[in-house]
């Protein structure tokens, strides 16, 4: 507006989502009308400055299996990918990585007890997209910067 203040204008990026901004920059020129400058979020995810980033927690209860986020997953890979599902059970991650294989998914499980290099390889094949989906258990969930990540699962 006049007073320079930042206007915003929603626009629809993906699937429902408003994510667009603008701002009139104009300090010296009050009676300027219009926006000096604009920068769509698609640009900003366009340029790297910001990720285009989803975050789906899905609940599992004390007995229930994997399957139930590998299917979840299964059925979204396609608009998530690259994506990381984060387990508190070791046992939990490779059965929905094993799962997810099955189902024509490029998936692989990482645990805490592996090597390094082990986990450094996982990442790469993640990050180069040989792997779509990485389920992991106590690893790359903090401290780990992996920019291609597109979506992080909680099970």
């Amino acid at each position: 507006d006049e007073d320079g203040e930042l206007s915003k204008q929603a626009t629809e990026v993906r699937k429902g989502t408003s994510a667009d901004f603008s701002g009139d920059f104009s300090a010296t020129f009050k009676s300027q009308v219009g926006v000096d400058y604009h920068y769509s979020m698609d640009a900003a995810v366009s340029d790297g400055h910001v990720s285009d980033f989803i975050v789906t927690v899905a609940g599992l209860s004390e007995g229930e299996s994997a399957d139930a986020v590998a299917s979840l997953v299964s059925q979204n890979y396609h608009d998530w990918a690259p994506a990381l599902v984060v387990f508190n059970s070791a046992r939990r991650a490779a059965a929905c990585a094993s799962y997810l294989k099955k189902m024509d998914v490029r998936a692989g499980f990482v645990g805490a007890k592996m090597t390094r290099p082990v986990r450094d390889r996982a990442k790469d094949d993640l990050k180069s997209g040989a792997l779509q989906v990485l389920c992991v258990c106590r690893v790359f969930n903090e401290g780990v910067s992996i920019h291609e990540l597109r979506t992080i699962v909680f099970a």
